[in-house]
């Protein structure tokens, strides 16, 4: 028997019952055809409206994260990632894409506080963690991000991009040589 659900069939699913959102319901089976069919703006508008149905919906929050990256929408990114944490806290996937992505988000503590969680979360690339908490704190001029550059470098050595980053996070803070003043007789 064939299983699949066409996009006219999805769209009389949802003329017949507009509330039913979620990861199972004709949004998603509808999301997915646009998908298929390469048309991105269509498969977020029918994710989002899926996302107004449901409050549990975290295959629906997880790909609507990913098209607001790649549309470099930094509010509908918030948006998302706080809706899939309400649904699973301590999964390292939403932290990450704020922490990797939100660096143009106006409230540079939110994109810490995201890149804190991930490390907390003692992910499987810790050292990138590190690294990538230790780059937002050193933006943001805070003293910690050493701790966090060596960390990164303490569970991977070879790290360039953490070596580069101890080193001007070292030059940074070394204080500038005095200029002697010249005395006028």
């Amino acid at each position: 028997a064939d299983e699949s659900v066409t996009a006219e069939e999805a769209k009389a699913l949802i003329n017949d019952v507009p509330a039913w959102g979620g990861d199972e319901s004709p949004y998603a089976l509808l999301a997915r055809a646009r998908r298929e069919l390469g048309d991105a703006a269509a498969e977020r508008k029918t994710l989002e409206a899926s996302a107004s149905h449901s409050d549990d919906a975290l295959e629906t929050y997880r790909r609507l994260i990913e098209l607001t990256v790649a549309d470099r929408d930094l509010a509908a990114l918030v948006r998302n990632v706080e809706r899939y944490l309400a649904v699973d806290p301590l999964s390292e996937f939403p932290y990450r894409m704020l922490a990797e992505h939100g660096r143009s988000i106006a409230d540079v503590r939110k994109v810490v506080a995201a890149a804190r969680s991930l490390v907390a979360l003692e992910p499987a690339d810790r050292a990138g963690a590190h690294f990538l908490l230790a780059k937002l704190l050193h933006q943001t001029h805070d003293p910690e991000a050493k701790r966090h550059a060596l960390l990164a470098l303490e569970e991977t050595p070879r790290f360039r991009e953490a070596q580069k980053l101890l080193l001007s996070i070292v030059d940074r803070d070394r204080p500038q040589p005095r200029q002697p003043t010249r005395v006028e007789p």
